[in-house]
């Protein structure tokens, strides 16, 4: 019998290493294709954030998301956890090139389209916001921005409010006309 349990423990061994070892295999095939360049070769083109800066209407695709570093001046920053809401609106340039229309604002974040926000420093964020595929070629103005805090459970003042808009930074971003092949 003591002859049994002794190969049963050789067995139960031998099978632990092969475990092992074909776990550290896969560990370590893993971390290399992590650090491996991505083929050029790819067909879905990776996500790209284009970011935006005064004064300058970058172009932006399909699959591309705009990005923002802002801070918007929240009053309590200590209560401050995250961003509950982000949302910028952009009015499109109208036909004569001078001025920006008001009417069907486009917005980008908000409830209804997944965003990022992350704290940097001194109460900026760096915010992130997909632009749609359907939005339609043109240039495109920023006419309005709204960002509302989470406080911190405890927190019982009065509503954090957002002191820092920017409108002002005079960001745009344009949306071309898809090429034909």
């Amino acid at each position: 019998m003591s002859g049994d349990h002794q190969n049963e423990g050789k067995l139960a061994k031998a099978l632990f290493k092969r475990v092992l070892c074909g776990c550290l295999a896969l560990i370590g095939w893993h971390v290399a294709s992590a650090q491996m360049p991505a083929e050029s070769s790819q067909t879905v083109p990776p996500r790209v954030s284009v970011s935006l800066a005064s004064d300058a209407c970058p172009v932006v695709h399909a699959r591309q998301s705009i990005s923002l570093d802002w801070n918007p001046g929240f009053e309590h920053l200590g209560a401050i956890t995250g961003i509950r809401t982000f949302r910028l609106t952009f009015g499109a340039l109208a036909e004569n090139g001078l001025t920006v229309r008001k009417k069907a604002p486009q917005v980008l974040g908000g409830r209804d389209q997944q965003f990022t926000a992350a704290a940097t420093q001194n109460g900026y964020f760096h915010f992130e916001v997909s632009v749609p595929r359907t939005l339609a070629p043109g240039e495109y103005h920023l006419i309005g921005a709204e960002a509302i805090a989470t406080a911190l459970p405890e927190y019982q003042g009065p509503a954090i409010q957002m002191t820092n808009s920017p409108v002002a930074a005079r960001l745009c971003f344009t949306i071309e006309t898809a090429k034909r092949p």
